[in-house]
């Protein structure tokens, strides 16, 4: 019995025995988003706020126009890396009597993207930026030229968001 024992045990451990390894989650990428949106089906970032030069959506259509100098405020909660994203429409109507057009972005007075508009569409704009932002941010939205109007601010462009993006792992 002894040595059936101790064969057994001899046989055991010259056995190399492996275990797979077992499969690798990989963790899902989640995006933190501060946007203002103007599409009332989405929601906006509550540390969002219309500063100046964005006219109110009265009839909830998703959008708004901007005036030549629109200010747009963050209450972030956190000094990070961002992505700066916006998402404009040049309007045919206002192109046919002001020609191309020029949408400047900028992030606490810095440039950040500037956009020719040369026909009438839909604009997007994600650009990663280069610093962490303070947790009280900026966004200003120059536009030229404009349609003017008798009352009233000039027309310019019609915003659908703007805001910042952000991975989470």
């Amino acid at each position: 019995m002894k040595t059936i024992l101790i064969l057994s045990l001899v046989l055991t451990a010259c056995r190399e025995v492996s275990y797979p390894v077992p499969p690798q989650r990989v963790m899902p990428k989640y995006h933190l988003n501060a946007v203002l949106e103007l599409d009332h089906t989405r929601t906006s970032w509550p540390g969002a706020s219309v500063v100046s030069g964005v006219l109110p959506d009265d009839q909830g259509v998703g959008w708004s126009w901007i005036s030549p100098h629109s200010t747009v405020r963050f209450k972030l909660d956190e000094a990070a890396m961002w992505v700066f994203e916006a998402k404009i429409t040049a309007v045919e109507a206002v192109l046919a009597k002001t020609g191309p057009q020029t949408e400047n972005f900028l992030v606490n007075g810095h440039p950040v993207k500037t956009l020719v508009l040369d026909h009438a569409g839909s604009w997007e704009v994600q650009v990663p930026l280069p610093d962490a932002l303070p947790a009280d941010t900026t966004v200003e939205l120059v536009s030229e030229p404009c349609l003017a109007q008798p009352e009233g601010l000039p027309l310019c462009v019609l915003l659908h968001r703007v805001g910042f993006t952000r991975e989470l792992r």
